[in-house]
């Protein structure tokens, strides 16, 4: 497996001590690929590095960083917003993920882009929600009545809606999987230690640590798309290292709360791949639990194809046959995962029929050449 230039940084920040104009550029060029740049000004100022970084590299670095900022500055004013119209529904929502981060006040915020809010509900009470946030301005994202139903009939949450002044995107969620699938997931006991936020100005619920990071992992395990899996590796990896800190007996956590929802095969992968990717040492518990699901895993070299592949930045750098191969692996890995053949089938062809209508109805357009390449590295490739 050839490693990348990126995951080299995230093993061992260091090196960059030793970096040249080249070695920067490239970077530069697979962290924003990633979108991870922001993710790397954390850890150069975490490691006491920052000094090492040019100047013109420093620029953008501290661009993202106020990106970044700006991001988390929106996304409090509309949780604000939301937790009023939650406390006069008396509904209690949940925030995930990115939001969820930003919320508890967790390292892993400083540096994360996210693109929406999700927030998990108790499902006979989304209809009731969505009925308020539309009044409020929010509009579904998906008009088409096939992608409605889809949603609706098969998924774990209703179509992403829309703010139509601010731009905002939230996923109302009643589950973390689909549910038409075999693998549906109790919600009640990955919810079950839910913590209320007694810090916050906005007085927000998150799920406790163990849930937060076996629902980062059974996400990011369950995707067919992995454009930014490394990514979300880099949280999981993030998310370790601080709850193993904070958290008493947190790989035994980890691993009772998996046994309950049967999804221990998602917290083998994260602790599996944390290992082989990116260095983590794992506890014994934690090395303990790896070794011995492993040799009950019987297709782990196709796995391991896919994940050593596609754990890297998607960028011109990094991809071969190995790459593209794996990319269609996890592709239909992740549909199957999603729903069963006898579903998934008519879905994809009504799907591609829908897409071929819409193209034949369309004018053609014609489009100037511009050059692909991002101007801002201009300056860098000039210092070879």
């Amino acid at each position: 497996m050839h490693t990348s230039l990126l995951i080299q940084v995230l093993q061992e920040p260091t090196i960059i001590k030793r970096f040249t104009a080249k070695d920067w550029n490239l970077l530069l060029r697979q962290a924003s690929s990633a979108k991870m740049l922001a993710r790397l000004a954390y850890s150069f100022k975490a490691d006491n590095l920052t000094d090492f970084i040019p100047n013109k590299i420093l620029n953008h670095v501290n661009a993202e960083q106020v990106k970044v900022a700006h991001l988390h500055t929106q996304v409090r004013q509309e949780v604000e917003a939301l937790n009023q119209l939650f406390n006069k529904l008396a509904i209690k929502a949940i925030y995930l993920k990115g939001t969820a981060y930003l919320l508890a006040n967790l390292p892993l915020a400083q540096g994360r882009f996210f693109s929406d809010i999700d927030i998990l509900l108790n499902q006979d009470e989304i209809a009731k929600v969505e009925v308020a946030l539309k009044c409020q301005g929010w509009k579904s994202q998906k008009t088409d009545d096939h992608d409605q139903a889809y949603y609706r009939n098969y998924m774990h949450e209703i179509p992403p809606m829309q703010h139509i002044m601010r731009g905002t995107v939230i996923d109302i969620h009643h589950n973390i999987l689909p549910v038409c699938n075999d693998n549906t997931i109790d919600i009640n006991l990955l919810t079950a230690d839910a913590l209320k936020l007694d810090d916050s100005s906005l007085q927000s619920t998150v799920l406790s640590p163990a849930a937060m990071f076996l629902h980062s992992a059974i996400h990011l395990f369950h995707e067919g798309e992995l454009e930014q899996g490394l990514r979300g590796l880099s949280d999981l990896d993030i998310l370790l290292g601080y709850f193993e800190e904070s958290e008493t007996n947190f790989s035994q956590q980890l691993i009772h709360l998996a046994e309950q929802i049967n999804q221990q095969q998602s917290l083998f992968y994260a602790w599996r791949y944390l290992a082989k990717i990116l260095n983590r040492k794992l506890s014994k518990t934690a090395q303990a639990f790896v070794d011995n699901y492993q040799e009950q895993t019987s297709n782990l070299a196709t796995i391991d194809f896919i994940y050593t592949n596609l754990f890297t930045a998607h960028h011109s750098t990094t991809t071969s046959w190995r790459f593209t191969l794996a990319a269609q692996l996890a592709y239909w890995r992740g549909h199957l995962l999603r729903m069963p053949l006898r579903l998934l089938i008519p879905h994809l062809l009504k799907k591609s029929w829908l897409q071929l209508t819409e193209l034949t109805k369309k004018e053609p357009i014609t489009m100037n050449k511009v050059n692909a390449l991002d101007p801002r590295f201009h300056q860098i490739d000039e210092e070879k």
